[in-house]
């Protein structure tokens, strides 16, 4: 029996919020030090006033919210690079 390729787009899409998510939110940056605080991109924005967890991410509504922003943003990035791939 010949196997299909699967077209795993939307599943890495998934894990590379995931990422997006892990890289913004969670995970300080030795670049964003001031003193003794270490800070994420988003304290650095102002979109979190700490470092988050993943749990924290995922049970809070506002939390969620902002996941489900960058998942927007992202989606709406990538169609439009895509016409502009098919436009040229």
């Amino acid at each position: 029996m010949k196997r299909k390729p699967v077209d795993n787009r939307h599943c890495l899409e998934g894990h590379l919020e995931l990422l997006r998510c892990y890289y913004n939110f969670v995970r300080p940056h030795l670049g964003l030090k001031f003193g003794r605080v270490v800070r994420t991109p988003a304290m650095q924005a102002g979109l979190a006033a700490r470092k988050l967890t993943f749990r924290e991410i995922f049970t809070s509504a506002a939390g969620l919210l902002i996941f489900v922003a960058l998942l927007i943003d992202f989606v709406a990035v990538g169609h439009t690079l895509h016409k502009q791939r098919l436009a040229a």
